[in-house]
């Protein structure tokens, strides 16, 4: 589980550098105690991410596929303010666990 949530997590915090147009601000959060294991990656970029279908060709785009892929559940919340002036967003999963024999 741990290989898995080191991939998910590079690929979330990529994702927020990437889309963060304002001054880069990345932030990452975990609740570690087995079964609400929980990570969470805000960003102050604005737009909410959606999974794509990357081309063979294609350099990235993958990113939230394998969110999708590898984990039990995952969400997106929205911070946008517009009135505020303030964009940001949270992508958080849980990691689906190993299956042990039985």
């Amino acid at each position: 589980m741990a290989d898995t949530a080191e991939l998910l997590v590079s690929e979330l915090v990529t994702n927020a550098y990437r889309n963060t147009t304002t001054d880069v601000y990345v932030s990452m959060d975990w609740e570690p105690k087995p079964p609400d294991f929980r990570v969470t990656v805000w960003d102050s970029g604005c737009g909410l991410p959606q999974p794509v279908a990357a081309d063979a060709e294609d350099e990235g785009g993958r990113g939230l596929t394998l969110v999708e892929s590898c984990s039990d559940t995952w969400g997106v919340h929205d911070y946008t303010d517009k009135d505020a002036g303030v964009t940001g967003k949270a992508v958080w999963f849980t990691p689906t666990p190993p299956l042990t024999a039985s």
